[in-house]
């Protein structure tokens, strides 16, 4: 099993001093990143479909080996734009038609495109939604998808095998929302360590929390056989500082640590790099 560990994006303020060197321009961000980690959540997508020379410029920072994990826009799966988000970015469009731009975009990572993941608000249950999700499926073809629910009722046989039917994952997630079981049902799984934006993180591991690395990695061991790649995220609110927090897992993992400060300080060169593992 190919192990990817990365965060839910890489362009965070607070990253600027434990994780880039002070000074950094926000451009050179992503580019650096993936000097360390070889895969990234792209959380962005999940509040607005990026234009076709923003995923041009994405492709060029990073070397091949890197792959990106868009999230679907929030109004193809249930979600609602914020009055301030409608503000900014204008009224919401259909959801088929915002479906078609945002893959038109993300289909331009070519190889580099991993699972899409698709995030299902708390109020969106199984009765009613089960046969909008199965035709989304149906519309996103061959491409690798991942669904997280964050409603109880999904949690049933019925559901694994209309994602086995579609060889899409269902995400594991330690969220604040429901207890997600660790159901398999594609070769390759999706886990997210998700925040409950319950403080503002500082840049530092300052909520460790050992219990679900624990519990989480050891589920990916038990089914390690059955999986092809596994991709783990980590956003800043789960412990504080999502770079950090991916390291703290590869170590539960019984994997080595990756290091950052002699890769990503002035004038370092990569010394380690996940993919090297």
């Amino acid at each position: 099993m190919r192990l990817r560990v990365g965060c839910s994006g890489w362009s965070y303020p607070e990253w600027v001093g434990p994780f880039y060197a002070r000074g950094t321009p926000q451009a050179r961000f992503l580019g650096l990143y993936a000097k360390v980690f070889d895969s990234v959540e792209v959380d962005s997508t999940f509040y607005g479909v990026p234009a076709k020379e923003t995923v041009g410029r994405w492709r060029s920072d990073v070397p091949q080996n890197f792959v990106f994990c868009p999230k679907v826009p929030q109004e193809v799966t249930g979600g609602r734009r914020t009055e301030n988000d409608a503000k900014e970015k204008g009224p919401g469009e259909d959801p088929d038609q915002i479906l078609d731009e945002f893959l038109g975009a993300v289909d331009l990572l070519g190889n580099q495109l991993g699972p899409l993941v698709l995030q299902y608000p708390p109020s969106y249950g199984r009765p009613g939604h089960a046969a909008q999700v199965e035709a989304l499926l149906e519309k996103l073809g061959k491409r690798r998808s991942a669904l997280e629910f964050r409603h109880q009722s999904w949690f049933v046989p019925s559901t694994y095998r209309v994602l086995e039917d579609h060889t899409t994952a269902l995400v594991w997630s330690e969220t604040k929302h429901v207890e997600v079981p660790p159901q398999a049902t594609a070769d390759f799984l999706v886990l997210r360590f998700i925040g409950d934006r319950s403080f503002d993180p500082q840049g530092s591991v300052d909520h460790p929390k050992d219990e679900s690395l624990g519990k989480w990695a050891g589920r990916i061991e038990t089914r390690a056989d059955h999986l092809d790649e596994s991709f783990v995220f980590f956003n800043n609110h789960f412990e504080g500082f999502g770079p950090g927090s991916a390291n703290r897992f590869l170590s539960w993992m019984g994997r080595p640590e990756v290091e950052w400060k002699s890769t990503l300080g002035p004038g370092g060169l990569a010394q380690r790099k996940l993919v090297e593992f």
